[in-house]
């Protein structure tokens, strides 16, 4: 029979593994992810507004 605590486990190990390579990586480049968090917001919002306005336009 199959151990699924091995599995579970494995699961755990590679969860905390990919945690702490995107907190190293946040820790080595802030810059870098402070303007893609900025470069993602601004993206968002000029959808979100460029939506808003075809709407209006087409009178929804």
């Amino acid at each position: 029979m199959k151990n699924i605590y091995k599995d579970i486990y494995l699961v755990y190990l590679s969860a905390v593994d990919a945690i702490t390579n995107l907190l190293d990586s946040i820790a080595r480049y802030p810059a870098m992810w402070l303007l893609t968090v900025v470069a993602t917001l601004v993206a968002v919002r000029m959808i979100y507004n460029i939506g808003y306005a075809m709407g209006q336009v087409a009178g929804l």
